[in-house]
């Protein structure tokens, strides 16, 4: 009995000692950093200035309705003299392009059903700002 007994002894020092020793080979870059929740669900102050920033520089274009509602899922192509870039207008009605200050032209590309196609060139103003575009529904539109 004392001989099982030491033997179980040496065996679970030994489980211990390699698991100890197990972790403390590993090489450094193989362990992962622990992380807080802190860590994970806060971004830093930089990132959330700089994403700031970037919203803020930048033309954004506002597409509603006669009633002044935004209007989601429009086609936007925004120009400049050698390249144009398209857009798509979110659940707020608008579609932002991060791009220099400078001359631009905008286009509707594609309305939603039951708004009546759009064919005018918006000039956007050389300063950083919003654009407001009100597209008529296809029943005024044929009205007149």
């Amino acid at each position: 009995m004392k001989r099982i007994m030491t033997g179980l002894f040496a065996l679970l020092l030994c489980a211990a000692l390699y698991s100890g020793c197990g972790a403390q080979a590993q090489p450094a870059s193989s362990v992962a950093p622990e992380t807080t929740a802190a860590q994970t669900t806060a971004p830093p102050a930089e990132t959330t200035e700089a994403a700031e920033d970037e919203v803020a520089d930048s033309y954004k274009v506002l597409v509603t309705d006669e009633a002044g509602k935004p209007v989601s899922g429009v086609s936007v192509q925004f120009c400049s003299d050698t390249e144009c870039k398209m857009g798509i207008t979110d659940e707020d009605g608008i579609t932002a392009f991060n791009d220099p200050e400078g001359k631009y032209t905008v286009h509707i590309l594609k309305a939603p059903d039951g708004f009546a196609a759009d064919s005018t060139e918006y000039e956007v103003p050389e300063k950083y700002g919003t654009l407001t575009i009100v597209l008529v529904s296809a029943q005024s539109a044929s009205d007149q």
